[in-house]
């Protein structure tokens, strides 16, 4: 009678620790997600931000195109992310395409990549047309990248910016835009 009742025991603190053990996970994992989604929340809000200040800093200007941070320091196998912004100052729509590098292929996304003595370092950017209505600016990001193997120096990219047709198509007289990017790649 006694085993009965001490395997009785044993069964109901088995199954007490279990149902403590699932309460203790499920408490850890909703603590967890409570981190991470706070900390997604603070990185759109500072996208946010950022992406406020080009507006103004370009509605101020006399620029047509500008990027928020022209010369960068990045991390060799890391990648950061800087804006470029375009402004219609006309009186209708206007549209503006990104051209990669010579060498680049153009796609959704494309990539330039710069490769002298510092290893592979490649920009992305959105690769189609840009439509900005009448008075607008709108502000779009730029991924640089630069490969683990990449070694210290410093890769200067030159951006040119067009103005198009709605379809991407260049213009008789194309106006064009010429910004620089210097990326300088750390070990």
């Amino acid at each position: 009678m006694k085993s009965r009742k001490a395997s009785l025991e044993l069964s109901i603190n088995a199954i007490v620790i279990l149902i403590l053990a699932i309460t203790m996970l499920g408490l850890g994992l909703g603590f967890m997600r409570n981190i991470f989604g706070s900390a997604t929340q603070q990185f759109t809000q500072v996208t946010g931000e950022v992406e406020k200040q080009m507006i103004e800093q370009l509605k101020s200007s006399g620029k047509i195109v500008d990027l928020d941070r022209p010369k960068i320091t990045v991390k060799r196998g890391d990648t950061e992310q800087i804006y470029i912004g375009f402004k219609n100052v006309k009186s209708t729509d206007t549209y503006y395409k990104l051209n990669p590098p010579t060498g680049s292929t153009i796609s959704e996304f494309t990539d330039a990549e710069c490769n002298p003595s510092t290893g592979k370092v490649r920009i992305e950017y959105k690769g189609t047309t840009t439509t900005v209505q009448r008075g607008d600016v709108v502000v779009l990001p730029i991924n640089i990248k630069s490969d683990p193997s990449a070694n210290s120096g410093t890769c200067f990219f030159q951006l040119e910016i067009e103005e198009t047709d709605s379809a991407g198509t260049s213009l008789d007289t194309p106006v064009k835009f010429f910004t620089q990017l210097t990326v300088d790649v750390t070990v």
